[in-house]
């Protein structure tokens, strides 16, 4: 059985191990505003809207709504529709667009999980790297879409 100070040294040991890389993050944070852009797409129009689709797969859809706008950032909620693969759930992002900064960054998806501040209270079951999952989630998203994606309707 370990002594309690070394215990607590090996919890605080590990702890750091497996904390959120920043640096990650922030990477991908930025490389998804590069995305957003070369969609075409204005993150700073209040009431955007677009519509992207996956040629020759109409029933797979992108869809972006810019649903505030604020000085330097803006809120927009992005929707991942694949009617097509009845086994995967629609997904619902909202993503802060910083302009300042260069970055957009995922800040709740699912309509009801928002991530968590890391000093905050965390209600269930995370990872340290969830952020960051969701962040490289809607990366690949972006990406197939810049690859395959033809813009059907805007707004």
């Amino acid at each position: 059985m370990l002594e309690p100070v070394n215990w607590i040294k090996n919890l605080l040991k590990n702890r750091s191990i497996s904390k959120l890389d920043l640096n990650r993050l922030h990477t991908e944070c930025e490389r998804n505003y590069i995305r957003l852009n070369r969609l075409g797409f204005n993150a700073l129009q209040n009431g955007g809207h677009s519509v992207f689709e996956f040629k020759n797969k109409t029933q797979i859809k992108l869809q972006l709504d810019v649903t505030e706008v604020s000085r330097y950032t803006s809120l927009v909620s992005i929707v991942f529709n694949q009617a097509a693969l009845k086994w995967v759930p629609q997904v619902e992002l909202q993503v802060r667009y910083y302009e300042d900064v260069k970055m957009a960054e995922v800040i709740s998806w699912c309509s009801d999980r928002v991530i968590p501040f890391e000093l905050s209270e965390v209600k269930m079951k995370q990872s340290r790297d969830e952020k960051w999952q969701w962040n490289a989630f809607f990366g690949e998203i972006l990406v197939k879409v810049l690859k395959y994606g033809e813009l059907t309707n805007r707004a």
